[in-house]
């Protein structure tokens, strides 16, 4: 998909075409430490989390990263097990 973006003259910035749709990229997978900042847990405990198979990485040359899908997936399950504990629905 190309973006083409219309210039006014004088304005200082570019001004999308209506017919353009503007992406905005977001990382699909992060470092331990950029996952902790997200959960707002300590890196030490994500790299537990890691170690113990439960939240899936993968090695990218010397980078350990996450999936961000994985971090979303694993709230989730742990807002189920919350909800199971207080007995929710």
């Amino acid at each position: 998909m190309s973006a083409d973006l219309r210039f006014n003259v004088g304005s200082p910035a570019p001004v999308p075409d209506s017919s353009v749709v503007v992406v905005t990229a977001s990382p699909v997978a992060v470092s331990i430490d950029t996952a902790a900042r997200m959960l707002g847990l300590s890196p030490r405990f994500v790299a537990g989390l890691v170690g113990r198979g439960d939240l899936a990485s993968f090695k990218a040359g010397a980078r350990r990263l996450i999936a961000v899908t994985t971090i979303e997936a694993w709230v989730v399950e742990q807002l189920a097990a919350a909800a199971d504990d207080r007995g929710d629905q």
